[in-house]
């Protein structure tokens, strides 16, 4: 007998989705300053290879009960190397730059990263960006300039790692 738990109102799911955004949030401040503390005193390939072998075995813990080991085979393999290997090099990037820079400049840095791709998607995948989110996306940049005071003081090499 197969009997399935009513579906979610909407309003509930929203909250969830808000729920597990603040928790992520949360953990990739924590898993950020934790590799900022390794990297004092581990090479940061050793820091991001630990980072991404604790997500991976996270991943298998959680959703291989459900998906079981098909989980593991990917869909367009190429396209998953590639994105790994982004992932793994955006990683180590950031951890080189942690060990040169103070964490709260690495979060500001970071925080560009969502300008970047809004001013790249016209480019990339076609999308109109129009005069309103330009303009958000300017004072977003301005804003991480203001943080970053580039010429300023600080090590500029870890802010291009960054």
């Amino acid at each position: 007998m197969n009997i399935r738990a009513p579906a979610a109102r909407q309003e509930d799911r929203l909250l969830q989705a808000m729920g597990l955004m603040c928790l992520y949030v949360a953990l990739i401040v924590y898993v950020n300053a934790c590799g900022k503390v390794m990297a004092q005193d581990y090479h940061p390939f050793e820091v991001t290879l630990f980072r991404h072998g604790v997500s991976f075995l996270w991943m298998l813990i959680l959703f291989t009960p459900r998906f079981g080991p098909a989980i593991l085979v990917p869909r367009a393999i190429g396209f998953q190397v590639l994105r790994g290997f982004a992932g793994i090099a955006s990683s180590l990037f950031y951890f080189t730059g942690l060990v040169h820079l103070s964490l709260a400049t690495a979060a500001a840095i970071s925080f560009s990263t969502p300008l970047i791709v809004a001013a790249l998607s016209g480019s990339f995948l076609g999308e109109k960006v129009g005069l309103h989110r330009w303009s958000a996306i300017l004072t977003g940049f301005l804003g991480t300039l203001i943080i970053i005071r580039p010429g300023g003081e600080g090590d500029q090499f870890g802010a291009i790692l960054i």
